[in-house]
């Protein structure tokens, strides 16, 4: 028995195979177990089979049939010529298209199943008026769910036919982001260039001993406009201080003084604008700061308010949109706590393992 590729296995699960191919994959997991496994369906679905147990062709095997019986693949070809279950179905189809209205003959079992008026009727069907006649028919996969985790309070569910199921209060735009990811197994990538380094702006200097002592970020990165600052402690020192400079070195923002080694400021920063920031420790010999030399400044650009909007408007527990949404805006950082976080609250699925990887 010839096996699928694993990346056509993938791309059968995702759905991202063309018709004819997608269809050939599936009757090779009616009758392959391990293939099954791998595209997470060990079992084939009771809804799959019909009374006498067998394996009867799906809708979009219906819809082929109606359309020309040249698309099927060999074994579905068998099993219509042998299934008067099947063929009821296809007649089906062709009568509830207009062109057909007046067809009343069944396909004989055990003859040509296509004769020249068929494939005129054939000619006429649409394919979405195909997909409609057979709605709700004994075999539907577009509704099975191919990709689960738990966000957002609730089940995110991608099913075969592309839509999703998510949690109440998602707009549109959001559940079209989630479904993208689901579908890909990949956050989407960064909408920004690439932040320069700074490596060219060294501080004046000399380099001191506190080797320790340095910032955690944002440096040389995105931020959003209220973002969490953040360094390394130094041992010895009583209190930090925050402050923030524009591209023009004047003094934005400040904190006070510290005991912490992190801090938010009160009020956003302007959108899209380039700032730089140091953190000064007092300790019992004097003040001490970082970065010092040889190290470069410490800038970030603050992301655009439309950018900022998305963000602020969704659901802080929904992990999975706001690690698509970090990503997109070039915040990295954030978007790869978001995955862990969903990890957490999934800890038997792949999938965040997955996405994190995309990140790299």
């Amino acid at each position: 028995m010839n096996h699928p590729s694993q990346s056509a296995l993938a791309a059968f699960r995702r759905g991202d195979l063309a018709p004819l191919e997608s269809l050939e994959v599936s009757d090779h997991l009616q009758e392959c177990e391990s293939c099954r496994h791998a595209v997470g369906q060990p079992e084939i679905p009771e809804d799959l089979l019909g009374e006498d147990g067998a394996v009867h062709l799906s809708e979009d095997e219906i819809g082929l049939a109606a359309m020309g019986f040249s698309h099927l693949t060999h074994d579905a070809k068998t099993h219509l010529e042998e299934c008067a279950q099947c063929r009821d179905e296809v007649n089906s189809v062709l009568q509830a298209a207009p062109a057909a209205a007046a067809v009343t003959t069944p396909i004989a079992k055990k003859k040509p199943l296509l004769p020249t008026w068929l494939l005129a009727v054939a000619a006429a069907v649409s394919f979405a008026a195909v997909l409609i006649g057979i709605a709700g028919r004994h075999r539907t996969r577009t509704g099975e769910t191919i990709a689960s985790l738990h966000d957002a309070g609730g089940e995110l569910q991608l099913h075969a036919d592309g839509s999703l199921g998510v949690p109440g209060g998602l707009s549109s735009e959001q559940t079209a982001v989630l479904a993208a990811v689901l579908q890909d197994h990949r956050l989407p990538a960064p909408g920004v260039p690439a932040l320069q380094a700074a490596a060219e702006s060294k501080l004046r200097g000399a380099a001191d001993a506190e080797s320790s002592f340095a910032l955690v970020g944002p440096a040389n990165e995105y931020a959003l406009a209220q973002p969490e600052f953040r360094w390394q402690a130094l041992p010895g020192a009583t209190a930090y201080r925050v402050e923030i400079y524009s591209e023009d070195f004047q003094r934005v923002a400040g904190s006070g003084v510290l005991q912490a080694t992190s801090w938010r400021p009160e009020k956003p920063l302007d959108s899209g604008k380039t700032y730089t920031w140091v953190v000064r420790a007092s300790t019992p010999k004097g003040e001490v700061q970082a970065p010092r030399p040889p190290a470069a400044e410490a800038r970030f650009v603050t992301i655009p308010q439309e950018t900022q909007a998305k963000i602020d408007a969704a659901n802080p527990q929904a992990h999975l949109l706001l690690a698509a949404l970090y990503r997109k805006a070039g915040l990295t950082r954030l978007a790869m706590q978001q995955l862990e976080q969903l990890a957490r609250e999934n800890p038997n699925s792949d999938l965040p393992r997955e996405l994190e990887k995309s990140l790299q």
